[in-house]
């Protein structure tokens, strides 16, 4: 609603190049290879939300929000 987005990004990835995403227990989509980061606006709630992300193991994983264009 304030024309922000809202994205999962994680740097690195060791062993398996794919992950599944959860947004407060609801599946958001994945990414497989590289960029590592996937759109969560529309499943992120005003508050606390809880992120979940399997199987991989990521390093610096984190959230942006950023300006529509």
């Amino acid at each position: 609603k304030s024309g922000r987005r809202v994205y999962v990004v994680c740097d690195e990835v060791e062993g398996e190049k794919s992950a599944e995403i959860r947004v407060n227990g609801a599946f958001a989509g994945g990414f497989i290879g590289v960029p590592y980061r996937l759109d969560v606006t529309k499943f992120v709630r005003s508050g606390a939300n809880t992120l979940t992300l399997r199987p991989f193991r990521v390093k610096n994983p984190r959230v942006m929000v950023l300006q529509k264009r």
